[in-house]
């Protein structure tokens, strides 16, 4: 896991999960933990 096993958080413009941290290793390993709405 990315940074001594405490996770990572990464903005995104779309929910669906693609992982930067590790490649394809983990590439959709996370979840949406909030979303900004567009105006």
């Amino acid at each position: 896991m990315y940074k001594n096993n405490t996770g990572g958080v990464w903005l995104s413009a779309s929910t669906d999960i693609k992982n930067p941290l590790f490649g394809s290793a983990m590439l959709t390993c996370g979840s949406v933990q909030d979303t900004i709405a567009v105006d």
